[in-house]
C-alpha cells in the first residue's frame, strides 16, 4: 500500500480480495495459492482465449497480449473515471 494513505489515519487494510488482511500492523491472514491453482487458472484463461494479468507480492505479471487487448477497457474505465486525455493511454501508463 502507498504510504501516503497510512498516513490518513488507516489502522488496517483487506486486499488481495480478501486474501491478506492486516490490523495495526501485523498480517491476520495470507492465503497464497499453490503453483498448480496459478497453472490451473492460466490455463483456463488461456484456452478461452482471455488476457489477464496476476497480481502477487512479487509484481504484476501479464499474459502476452495483454498490454494490446487491455488498452480499449482500460481508455473507457478511465473515461468514465474523468481522467484527462483518457483516450491516449495506454496500458503501461495505467499498470
Amino acid at each position: 500500500m502507498y504510504p501516503n494513505l497510512w498516513e490518513i489515519g488507516l489502522d488496517g487494510m483487506i486486499g488481495g480480495n480478501g486474501s491478506y488482511v492486516e490490523d495495526h500492523g501485523k498480517v491476520v491472514m495470507h492465503q497464497l495459492i499453490t503453483k498448480e491453482q496459478c497453472i490451473h487458472v492460466v490455463d483456463w484463461l488461456h484456452a478461452r482465449g482471455l488476457e489477464f494479468y496476476l497480481e502477487s507480492n512479487s509484481g504484476l505479471f501479464a499474459s502476452e497480449k495483454f498490454e494490446e487487448v487491455g488498452e480499449p477497457a482500460v481508455r473507457l474505465y478511465s473515461s468514465r473515471k474523468g481522467k484527462d486525455g483518457a483516450q491516449q493511454l495506454r496500458v503501461r501508463d495505467s499498470f
